[in-house]
């Protein structure tokens, strides 16, 4: 009986201090160098990096943009701004913005509330109000909820094969949709594209109105949403076009294409993406392939 009661106060001890340090670990107020801060959760600690989860979304912040972790500090995500105020009397009060009248200005310090005449201020324009917001652009790539994505595009292409005289280039754009439920952690994805390309010539015009599936690979080097690349190989079928001034010809015919590209440009819920093209259309007589330039634009939803 005595050793099952000793075992119990075992685990009520490390219950204890498994919450504690849980607490202590997760629980923290970031403050940046340019003032902001953040009420969040921090998911790991390295000597340069520190991630942080907040608002449902995990951020990298690098340590060297940092002023300051407070793990005492803890609550609802949050974000607001620390301002530094200098009186005209050479003392400087730092705080958080609380409230404002006409003629005073109620910061939130260390030491409590502190309600200040502004006629003592010297400069009140370093009063800064209002909710920060981290940017995207410190969105790990690696532990984000898959979102669909829907965009459009643009493409101008060089033709190759027998007609490449005659119909030199291919232009058009298209739609897209990848569907959050067909990505897998973020690195693989399963689209489907539309698109609409005229090839003119002299004597006539090609058309080639092509739908696909694709299968997409995603990778992200050093952890910098910058250097976000992308792989892609579709397959599908075009209805292949050829009008002149008298006769139309037509017929469905299989597609292929392969794309390499980039996507590192991203803002708010947009993404741009730039990529090398290539497309080709299999006829009963002869191929028709193309090779280019696309460039897009896709929203988060």
């Amino acid at each position: 009986m005595k050793n099952r009661t000793h075992s119990f106060r075992i685990l009520n001890l490390f219950a204890f201090l498994l919450i504690f340090l849980s607490n202590r670990l997760f629980g923290a107020e970031i403050v940046f160098s340019n003032g902001e801060a953040y009420i969040a959760e921090t998911v790991s600690d390295t000597e340069k990096q520190l991630k942080v989860k907040w608002k449902d979304k995990i951020y990298t912040l690098y340590k060297s943009d940092i002023a300051h972790v407070d793990y005492s500090k803890k609550g609802e995500d949050t974000s607001y701004y620390y301002s530094t105020l200098e009186l005209h009397d050479g003392s400087r009060i730092k705080g958080v913005f609380a409230e404002e009248s006409s003629d005073e200005v109620t910061l939130k310090t260390e030491l409590g509330f502190l309600t200040i005449p502004k006629t003592n201020l010297k400069n009140p324009s370093a009063l800064r109000k209002g909710s920060p917001s981290l940017s995207d652009a410190l969105l790990d790539p690696e532990a984000q909820h898959p979102e669909t994505k829907l965009g459009v595009y643009g493409d101008l292409l060089i033709n190759f094969g027998p007609n490449r005289n005659l119909f030199p280039a291919s232009y058009g754009g298209g739609v897209f949709i990848e569907p959050a439920f067909l990505n897998w952690n973020n690195k693989w994805q399963i689209g489907f594209r539309s698109d609409y390309l005229s090839a003119p010539g002299p004597n006539g015009n090609f058309s080639f109105l092509t739908n696909q599936v694709y299968a997409q690979y995603n990778k992200v080097y050093k952890n910098d949403p910058f250097l976000d690349f992308f792989i892609n190989v579709g397959a599908g079928v075009s209805d292949v076009r050829y009008v002149t001034g008298y006769t139309t010809s037509a017929g469905i015919d299989p597609a292929l294409s392969f794309q390499l590209g980039w996507q590192g440009i991203k803002f708010s819920n947009f993404q741009v993406r730039l990529s090398w093209k290539n497309q080709c259309i299999f006829e009963r007589t002869s191929d028709i392939c193309m090779s280019g330039l696309e460039a897009g634009i896709l929203v988060r939803l």
